[in-house]
C-alpha cells in the first residue's frame, strides 16, 4: 500500500516488523467466502511478508491479530 511500509527490516538486530496483512490478494482484491476466507487470506499474506523479510514463520515472536465485527460461527 502506498499509504504505510508493510516490512521494515532493522539492520541492527536484525529485527523485522510486519504490519497491515489483510483479507486482499495481491492486486488489492477482497476476498470472496467471508471473514473465514479472508482470515486465511491474511495469513497468507502475513506468510508471504515473512518471506520478503528474510524470515520464517518459526522465528516470529509475535503475533497481534485484529478481526472487525468477531463472530464464532463466521469463521468455524
Amino acid at each position: 500500500s502506498a499509504l504505510f511500509t508493510q516490512v521494515v527490516r532493522a539492520p541492527a538486530g536484525e529485527t523485522v516488523w510486519i504490519a497491515g496483512q489483510i483479507g486482499c490478494t495481491p492486486d488489492n482484491r477482497l476476498v470472496d467466502g467471508g471473514k473465514a476466507a479472508q482470515i486465511a487470506q491474511a495469513f497468507a499474506n502475513l506468510r508471504a511478508a515473512i518471506k520478503a523479510g528474510g524470515c520464517s514463520p518459526d522465528q516470529c515472536v509475535r503475533i497481534t491479530e485484529y478481526v472487525v465485527d468477531y463472530v464464532q460461527a463466521d469463521i468455524v
